[in-house]
């Protein structure tokens, strides 16, 4: 037992685990469910709570920043946003509408249910963040903020909960609903064959060229990342996590944008989701069950009245600014859950179509979550501050 709660095996576990879930659930129809999100999570904390492996805070804490550094840019560099802002410009009218449901959500939700609560600043901060980006930027606001480890704990385990839970109305009931509401989708393209979402780390080249894309990509989202550190250094005289965020977005969406050389690294985005994968294990293991059951009703009620009335409202700016049914839903696919889910919310709507509208809101969502979250934290915290 002391030799797997050893620094060196839990950091070789958290990184060798999410590949043999990436392998075992590569092209099976579970995955649909059982991604390898969910599978790292739900393993890790059974892992953890039953005592067969633990993650100290010498391994965490520095794992997590690194994992989180390293993501942001790697999941943003390989994107040119002139070339697809010009393409689809459209669809951003039905990003703002998302957004703009989720705000509404969001500060009806610190009215209803998180007023004057001490943790609601740090749970709005992270959620808004999840719900415009992904739950990188919902990581990556929470340390940013020096988030206490337990509500950064419980907020993420509410997340999953209540994000799996959204995300099977998002393709079930939802596309039944917005087709009634809204108005039809003025293009549909069916998939002609059952739809296989593209694998994680798929490439077309050898072994070897498959691991020096990996080394490249790496080694330009430690540069971006150390840029991102000096810059912050230089503008404020300290290390401030959040204006690193803020440089470290900014300066990935420059790379993509302006170095085809690094655009052309496509692999980065992959290594970047394995680095979440290896956050998710670690996270998992951390999660403590009895804690969620006894001390988390605050928390998990934030987040399950942010995803819900966050939902509602999309639905109402949707209607306002008159965005087709298909396009709503992959805008709200794309910015509560991200580029890994577009590709299944896109099959079950049956329109192939409205695939790219959902790819450009989901990389859109990346850039501007940490943001949006940083935001939302200090206006909450401002508001509570006014409350004493």
């Amino acid at each position: 037992m002391y030799m797997l709660n050893h620094p060196l095996w839990v950091t070789l576990l958290l990184f060798i685990v999410p590949g043999i879930f990436i392998f075992l659930l590569k092209g099976r129809k579970i995955a649909a469910v059982l991604s390898p999100v969910v599978a790292c999570f739900g393993t890790g904390m059974i892992l953890g709570n039953l005592g067969i492996v633990q993650v100290r805070n010498q391994v965490f804490e520095p794992l997590s920043t690194a994992t989180v550094l390293l993501a942001i840019p790697l999941l943003l560099m390989t994107t040119d946003f002139r070339k697809w802002m010009s393409q689809v410009r459209p669809v951003m009218k039905a990003m703002l509408a998302s957004v703009i449901g989720v705000m509404i959500g969001i500060i009806i939700t610190y009215l209803w249910v998180g007023k004057g609560l001490e943790e609601t600043p740090y749970v709005l901060g992270m959620i808004s963040a999840c719900l415009v980006g992904t739950n990188t930027n919902m990581s990556a606001v929470g340390i940013a903020l020096k988030t206490d480890s337990e509500v950064f704990t419980l907020t993420t385990s509410s997340d999953l909960i209540v994000g799996g839970i959204f995300f099977l109305y998002l393709v079930s009931i939802a596309p039944w609903i917005y087709r009634k509401v809204l108005r039809k989708e003025e293009i549909v393209e069916p998939f002609e064959e059952p739809f296989e979402p593209e694998e994680i780390m798929h490439h077309p080249s050898g072994i070897w060229s498959r691991l020096k894309e990996i080394v490249l990509s790496l080694v330009t989202a430690v540069l971006l990342a150390g840029m991102s550190v000096g810059l912050t250094w230089l503008v404020s005289g300290r290390l401030r996590e959040d204006l690193i965020l803020v440089f470290l977005s900014l300066s990935g969406i420059a790379a993509g944008a302006g170095s085809s050389a690094i655009r052309s690294l496509k692999i980065s985005d992959g290594v970047g989701q394995y680095l979440l994968l290896v956050f998710c294990l670690a996270i998992g293991m951390r999660a403590d069950i009895n804690a969620l059951l006894t001390k988390s009703s605050s928390v998990f009620m934030i987040v399950t009245a942010s995803y819900f009335l966050s939902g509602f409202f999309q639905l109402v700016m949707y209607k306002i600014f008159r965005i087709s049914a298909d396009t709503a839903i992959m805008a709200s696919a794309g910015t509560i859950f991200g580029p890994v889910f577009i590709g299944q919310v896109a099959y079950a709507l049956r329109n192939k179509a409205v695939l790219l509208s959902g790819m450009v809101i989901a990389i859109a969502g990346y850039a501007v979550g940490n943001f949006i979250g940083l935001s939302c934290y200090r206006f909450f915290a401002w508001w509570n501050t006014l409350l004493q």
